[in-house]
C-alpha cells in the first residue's frame, strides 16, 4: 500500500508540472488518443480475461460502444484565440475593427488600398471548441498458458470544431466582388476580389467554422506480453505494444478538425497490468487493479499553419498574423498569411504514458468498480520540413494597390524592416504543448460464466478533467459485451 500511495503522490507532483500555465495563438491541438482508455478497455472484461481458462480456445472478444462530449470551450478558445496587451489577458473571441486597439484591423485581413467605407465589414464572434465522439472500440484478447495477445482498434465518427458564435451584429461589405459579405465569410474561407486594385485572394487554410465530421478506423494497437506472476488470486504482467497508425492526418484547412487516430504516427511502447486480492469471502472478493503503459511515437510529417515572431515592431509575435494580407514579390494579388505558412513541418509527439488505479467488488457474477486515470503526453518537437524562401513574401501595408506590383520592402507592413525572412518563422503556433488529464471512472456488469460459451455485459462512465488548456475535459459513457471462447 506504501508503493500505491508513493505512486499517487508521483503522479500528481506530475500533473502539477504538466499543467502550470495556459497557452493562446495556437493553430494546433493533439487530443488524447482514442485507444488510450485503459478504464474503457479494462471494466468487467478484466473479469474475463484473467481466469484461469478464459474459454476452450482461449480467447475472449469485446465490442464497446461508447459517447463521449467535450465541455471546456471557453479555455479552448482561449487556446486558438489570442493575447490582448492592452488588456493584458487571454481572449477567446476575435474583434475586427477599424483600427481599434486588440483587435484585428479590418484593412489587415480584408485589401482596402483607398480606406473606403464599404469595405469595412466588423464584427466580433467568440471561440468555442468542441468535440463529439461516437464510436465502437474492438479488443480481441487470447491466452497461450502465460502467454497472451492483445489486438485493439476504434471505429470512430468524430465531429469537433470552433463553433463561432457572433456577439452583435456583423456589417458587411458593400463594395467589390465580396459585397453582402461579412467578417465570417473570410474566416470560412469564402472572401474574395477579383477586379480592381483590391485583388484578394480566398483563405485556404486555418479557416474557422461550425463542425466538421469524419469517420474512420482509429489506430490500430497490437500487444504481447507474459504473466510473469499468478498465485493466489494475483498476478502481474508485462508486455510489449506496437501502434499501427490507420486514423486520419491533419489537413490544417481548419482549426481543430476531426482526428480518428493518434495524428498519423507509429508507436511503440510496454505496458503493466496487474490485480491484487484484497478480500475474499465464500463468492465475494474486492480486488486492487493497477495498469500502466507508456508509448514512444515516433517522427512523422504534417501539414500545420505557423505563426509570425519579431516582425512589426512592439510584438514578440504578430498576433493571429496568420490571418494578415500578405504580398509576393513581383505579384498584384494579396492573400491571408496563412496560405504561405501553412506548411509540412516534421512533427515527434515523443512521449505518452497512461495510468491506472482502481478497485473491483466482485459478488458471484456481478462486478462494480471505481477509479483513477492518468494520461500524459509530451511537448511534441516540431521543425520545418522544408527551407523557408526568404525575400519572397511580406505582410502588406494597407495603402498597398494591385496597380503596381507588390514590392516586399516598400510595401510591408509597417513597423517591419521588409520581407519575412526564415527567422521570422514561429514554429510554436503549430506545436501541441505537453498536457495532464485526470479522469475518475466507474462501471459495472455482470458475467454469465456458468454458460458453455461465457458472455459478459458491462456500462461504464468516466469524467476527465484538466487544470489548463491543453486538453479537452468532458464526460463519457459506454457499453459493451464480450463472449470468451
Amino acid at each position: 500500500m506504501n508503493k500505491i500511495l508513493k505512486s499517487i503522490i508521483f503522479l500528481s507532483f506530475l500533473a502539477g508540472i504538466a499543467n502550470a500555465g495556459t497557452f493562446t495563438q495556437k493553430t494546433y491541438l493533439q487530443t488524447r488518443p482514442f485507444l488510450s482508455n485503459l478504464p474503457m478497455e479494462y471494466t468487467t472484461w478484466h473479469t474475463q480475461v484473467n481466469k484461469d481458462k478464459i474459454g476452450s480456445w482461449g480467447g475472449s472478444f469485446q465490442v464497446t460502444g461508447f459517447f463521449q462530449n467535450s465541455y471546456n470551450e471557453e479555455n479552448l478558445g482561449e487556446y486558438f484565440g489570442y493575447y490582448a496587451v492592452n488588456e493584458g489577458k487571454n481572449r477567446n473571441y476575435i474583434i475586427v475593427a477599424d483600427g481599434a486597439t486588440d483587435s484585428l484591423a479590418v484593412r489587415n485581413i480584408i485589401h482596402n488600398s483607398g480606406n473606403v467605407a464599404g469595405l469595412k465589414p466588423t464584427g466580433k464572434f467568440t471561440l468555442n471548441p468542441t468535440q463529439r465522439t461516437l464510436g465502437i472500440r474492438l479488443d480481441y484478447y487470447h491466452a497461450i498458458k502465460r502467454f497472451f495477445l492483445k489486438i485493439s482498434t476504434p471505429i470512430i465518427h468524430v465531429k469537433s470544431g470552433i463553433n463561432p458564435y457572433v456577439v452583435g451584429a456583423l456589417t458587411t461589405a458593400t463594395q467589390g466582388s465580396g459585397s453582402g459579405q461579412t467578417i465570417m465569410d473570410f474566416f470560412k474561407g469564402n472572401y474574395e476580389e477579383t477586379t480592381g486594385n483590391d485583388l484578394q485572394d480566398k483563405l485556404l487554410y486555418a479557416k474557422i467554422q461550425g463542425n466538421h465530421l469524419t469517420t474512420g478506423l482509429g489506430d490500430i494497437k497490437i500487444a504481447g506480453g507474459y504473466n510473469i506472476y499468478k498465485h493466489k488470486g494475483h498476478h502481474v504482467k508485462f508486455g510489449v505494444d506496437f501502434t499501427i497508425p490507420t486514423g486520419n492526418d491533419a489537413s490544417a484547412e481548419w482549426l481543430f478538425e476531426p482526428i480518428t487516430g493518434n495524428g498519423g504516427y507509429w508507436a511503440i511502447g510496454g505496458f503493466i497490468d496487474t490485480k491484487f486480492l484484497l478480500w475474499k469471502k465464500e463468492k465475494g472478493r474486492i480486488e486492487l487493479l493497477t495498469a500502466g503503459n507508456i508509448e514512444y511515437l515516433f517522427e512523422s510529417s504534417e501539414k500545420r499553419t505557423l505563426g509570425i515572431k519579431d516582425y512589426v515592431t512592439g510584438f514578440a509575435t504578430t498576433p493571429l498574423g496568420h490571418y494578415y494580407l500578405t504580398g509576393e514579390s513581383g505579384q498584384t494579388t494579396l492573400f491571408p498569411a496563412a496560405n504561405i505558412l501553412t506548411q509540412d513541418v516534421k512533427i515527434k509527439p515523443q512521449v505518452q504514458l497512461e495510468g491506472l488505479l482502481g478497485l473491483a467488488l466482485i459478488s458471484d457474477n456481478f462486478t462494480f468498480e471505481f477509479g483513477y486515470n492518468i494520461f500524459y503526453k509530451e511537448k511534441e518537437n516540431i521543425s520545418l520540413k522544408n527551407a523557408w524562401e526568404d525575400d519572397k513574401y511580406a505582410l502588406s501595408r494597407t495603402g498597398y494597390s494591385s496597380a503596381a506590383v507588390f514590392n516586399t520592402t516598400t510595401d510591408s507592413i509597417g513597423g517591419t524592416t521588409g520581407p519575412i525572412q526564415s527567422t521570422n518563422i514561429d514554429l510554436r503556433p503549430a506545436q501541441s504543448p505537453s498536457a495532464v488529464t485526470n479522469k475518475i471512472y466507474c462501471g459495472m456488469g455482470y458475467c454469465f460464466n456458468e454458460w458453455k460459451t461465457p458472455w459478459m455485459l458491462g456500462i461504464g462512465g468516466a469524467y476527465e478533467f484538466h487544470s489548463g488548456n491543453t486538453a479537452l475535459e468532458g464526460f463519457e459513457f459506454w457499453l459493451k459485451t464480450a463472449l470468451s471462447f
